[in-house]
């Protein structure tokens, strides 16, 4: 039974880490492909004069 939480646990870790990195690069598509100022609404930053 051991085995399998820590097989669960890993594939949770992983899936995770997939969601954020996905996350960051969804906010970077954002701010620099479609050129909203979304980093400097979550404080990252100034806005810029448009």
């Amino acid at each position: 039974m051991h085995e399998r939480f820590v097989g669960v646990h890993a594939a949770g870790a992983w899936m995770i880490l997939g969601l954020l990195l996905l996350h960051v690069a969804g906010a970077l598509k954002h701010q620099w492909i479609d050129r909203h100022p979304e980093l400097a609404r979550m404080g990252l930053g100034s806005v810029r004069p448009e």
